[in-house]
């Protein structure tokens, strides 16, 4: 289910020449050529260029060498080197003369429309790929495709703009010869085509075996009786690519287009799993529902009845909550003017979904503690988490305030009325602050993360418990810690603030450590301001009671600090947070592609940044990647580029608790975070790296 008022997705104008010259050509029952090679196999010959490998020689390499370069490029036993494939493909562009026929090869470095700000491509050096572009492929194909406005995604573009079957109307009572594999043959088994031959080839053969699949396309064309066959290839790129140079070169009598991907968007198991797919999902559901095909390509694009949003839909209608209402992609409720450029996204309320949960609020008449949707909102995370039954969701106002409360529970456990925390130097500020003050300070290792070996030589008395951060979400392996913790009598809590889908296995059983995760609005999953507690249901009872007057929690421990303070959570809040939730799986992959967009923006802008990896891959989207620098790296804060900031400084401690070695001041000089937020896609290329130029200084 999409919430337009919640959409992601880009929306293009209704402007694609290079399908227009495609439907017209067809048209002239003339032989004609469309072929096209995108980001992947540029990027593949600069890996190959990187590894020390000249491109003219690559014929003459040997098997530990081949091997070496396809697992390097991501197409092992895809004989794309092997069996001189590659060799074969660079000589025919070398080769390649005008002939009488149309030709045309698109050579781009966009796989799909805006990939290049939606997800950033190429991540290998733009400029590398387009000298590679230049030096292979001949200038006045080069000069064609560009004045003429070829993008490459010609069948992507027609199919999201609803386009699609002004081409099946074009080659329906043509002789049509589909290259294909067993799966994206799919949509053409469908189709009233008459006169209809399928050559079927290997997906991971298909090169090894080219020369028999050329023959037997030659042999079909010529038998075609006269009538001008159509080609359409679905066989990868570069082998498409081959056999488009292979017949023009034979000058076969035929009209050849690569369609590349695109139909991919009607096979089961790769519907909607694609970046494209994904950006585009609202449209591409649109469009292939109002195309008159078969139920089973059709329900390809229903809403998913095991999905996350649905699920969490379910869960709040089971409640009592209304269902939201389904709105037009083009209602006028629907029209948001936001998507802001900016450090943090700005998000958009449903104000329609916002009275949905108030109303069932009103409806139980109860906005006191332990209010219905604050439980609602409990069990929606605690669903969307997977948690074990052992494991409870404790909703509050505040990351802060769920830190300050996991102290405070630790405490009543412990049954001790002051709890010392030992925490690292690369820790949030609240650490330093109320009852967390004055923390031993531990050293963080190289990546920030807690060094578990300088903690064993703290003196033990120093410290009564260890709260571990699980630094830019990307040290969810704190399992060491938590049975050091364990072994030596020491109370722990983690400050999993960015980490809403990252733990190990651990933090799935009764006896883990509390987490506290922050729901406020600068994480992608917040609104307005909020935090979790993760724990078991003791733990639960006792944080619940300490925000409960204290109710509950016995008379010894009335005087530990934030006893009945009021730190719930109110019902707007939580509001915001539940109608977020429901659309994570809308605005994910916006987050997560604009993370690896602005890595590939990195690698073009000459900066001296790299990114600043952790121990585990994050399973969280995040607000903002970080990336460090051989050098200390300032940023100039401005409206106009607050695209980037520093995050995570280290404080001191009073001296007789330091036990730091100043590595995490040195990481906070050298970081630097850049946003991800979806919407600065608004942002060309050129123009982000200018900002983030005229943002970073880099000391001498």
């Amino acid at each position: 289910m999409v919430n337009p008022l919640m959409n992601f997705e880009p929306k293009l104008e209704r402007s694609n020449p290079g399908y227009d010259w495609i439907l017209k050509e067809i048209a002239t029952l003339e032989p004609f050529y469309f072929l096209k090679l995108n980001h992947g196999f540029w990027e593949r010959l600069v890996q190959i260029q990187k590894l020390g490998y000249e491109l003219a020689d690559i014929d003459a390499l040997n098997s530990e060498q081949i091997a070496e370069i396809e697992k390097v490029t991501g197409v092992s036993d895809s004989y794309f080197v092997e069996d001189g494939f590659l060799s074969e493909l660079l000589y025919l562009f070398k080769a390649y003369r005008p002939q009488e026929n149309s030709f045309v090869f698109v050579s781009s470095l966009q796989p799909w429309p805006l990939s290049d700000r939606v997800e950033g491509t190429p991540m290998q050096s733009s400029s590398r790929c387009l000298k590679l572009i230049s030096d292979y492929v001949f200038p006045d194909l080069i000069r064609f495709s560009h004045s003429n406005g070829f993008t490459g995604y010609e069948f992507k573009k027609a199919l999201i703009d609803n386009d699609l079957s002004r081409f099946f109307q074009g080659i329906n009572d043509r002789k049509v010869i589909v290259l294909c594999n067993q799966r994206n043959r799919k949509i053409f088994d469908h189709l009233a085509i008459q006169n209809l031959t399928f050559i079927i080839a290997h997906e991971r053969q298909a090169r090894l075996k080219r020369l028999e699949i050329f023959d037997d396309l030659i042999e079909e064309i010529a038998n075609s009786e006269g009538n001008l066959p159509i080609v359409v290839s679905m066989v990868g790129g570069a082998l498409a690519t081959w056999l488009g140079f292979k017949l023009n070169e034979h000058q076969a009598n035929c009209q050849y287009i690569d369609v590349g991907a695109a139909f991919y968007a009607f096979v089961k198991g790769d519907a909607g799993k694609r970046g494209w797919m994904k950006a585009y999902a609202a449209q591409l559901s649109n469009a292939i529902s109002s195309m008159n095909l078969p139920q089973e390509i059709t329900r390809l694009y229903a809403p998913d009845g095991g999905s996350l949003t649905t699920q969490l839909i379910e869960l709040a209608n089971s409640t009592g909550v209304n269902e939201p209402r389904k709105l037009s992609l083009n209602s006028e409720d629907a029209k948001f003017n936001g998507g802001q450029v900016g450090f943090t996204e700005n998000k958009a309320y449903d104000f329609n979904r916002l009275k949905d949960y108030i109303d069932f609020a009103g409806k139980a008449n109860h906005r006191a503690k332990g209010r219905p949707v604050i439980r609602l909102l409990e069990k929606a995370v605690h669903l969307m988490l997977s948690l074990s039954p052992s494991r409870y969701v404790i909703a509050l106002n505040s990351e802060i305030s769920a830190r300050y409360i996991a102290a405070a529970v630790n405490q009543v456990v412990a049954g001790k009325p002051h709890i010392k925390w030992l925490s690292s130097e690369f820790s949030n500020l609240s650490m330093s602050c109320g009852i967390l003050g004055y923390p031993v300070i531990a050293p963080s290792d190289c990546e920030g993360r807690l060094d578990l070996q300088a903690l064993g030589n703290i003196p033990p008395d120093t410290f009564d418990g260890v709260i571990y951060t699980n630094v830019f979400a990307q040290h969810s392996n704190w399992t060491d810690v938590f049975s050091w913790c364990k072994a030596n009598g020491k109370a722990m809590f983690v400050d999993n603030s960015i980490g809403l889908f990252d733990r190990p296995a651990v933090n799935l059983q009764e006896d883990a450590p509390i987490e506290v995760i922050s729901c406020d609005h600068t994480q992608p999953w917040g609104g307005s301001e909020g935090g979790f507690l993760i724990c078991n249901e003791e733990e639960a009872y006792i944080a619940r009671s300490l925000t409960n007057d204290g109710v509950g929690v016995g008379e010894n421990n009335l005087t530990i600090a934030h006893v009945g303070a009021n730190y719930q959570l109110s019902d707007l809040a939580a509001s915001s947070i539940l109608c977020r939730l429901e659309t994570l799986e809308s605005w994910t992959f916006f987050y997560q592609s604009q993370e690896r967009r602005v890595k590939s923006l990195i690698i073009d802008s000459g900066l001296s940044l790299a990114p600043f990896t952790g121990q585990t891959q994050p399973r969280s989207s995040r607000a903002f990647t970080p990336f460090i620098s051989p050098a200390p790296v300032s940023i100039i804060e401005s409206d106009m580029n607050a695209l980037c900031r520093k995050s995570y400084k280290p404080f001191k401690a009073q001296q007789s608790h330091y036990f730091g070695n100043e590595r995490a001041q040195k990481l906070y000089e050298n970081l630097v975070c850049i946003s991800n937020n979806p919407f600065n896609r608004h942002i060309s290329n050129e123009e982000y790296v200018e900002l983030l130029t005229s943002s970073i200084v880099f000391s001498r």
